[in-house]
């Protein structure tokens, strides 16, 4: 996502640090798929409850994350990267956990970490990368 830009006077000029006004790029919209919508009943059932930019400790971004329900939402962040890139909208990946989840994050490489009521549980990050040891809490849709 851009984030450099040049002002008025002509100088660089850094997002982060200064107001863009209309410079400023387009929000990306991070959409769920018609069957992960279907799965949480319907658009009106999808309420995200928190959600961030995951990075290690590195500083590398790794991901997009959300939950809302029993549902926790992942998008690549370098996925992100090439939707802005190509103007096309970023399809995440979604997991079904077994208890309402109050919170998500992705510090961890190749895990998403998520907690409930009761306990605090890792899951892959990818679905490609699901096998897990153990009871398994967590289905992908």
């Amino acid at each position: 996502m851009r984030t450099v830009y040049t002002d008025e006077t002509s100088s660089e000029k850094n997002g982060f640090v200064s107001r863009m006004g209309k410079k400023k790029p387009n929000p990306l919209r991070l959409q769920p798929t018609p069957q992960q919508i279907e799965a949480v009943g319907g658009i009106d059932e999808l309420n995200f409850i928190s959600g961030g930019f995951d990075r290690f400790e590195d500083g590398r971004e790794t991901c997009i994350t959300a939950c809302g329900g029993k549902y926790v939402l992942t998008w690549s962040f370098e996925a992100a990267k090439r939707a802005v890139e190509d103007g096309h909208a970023c399809i995440g990946e979604t997991a079904l956990v077994k208890r309402e989840v109050l919170a998500v994050s992705a510090t961890v490489p190749e895990r998403v970490m998520y907690m409930t009521d009761q306990d605090i549980r890792m899951a892959p990050l990818r679905r490609q990368e699901r096998q897990e040891k153990g009871t398994k809490q967590y289905n992908y849709l």
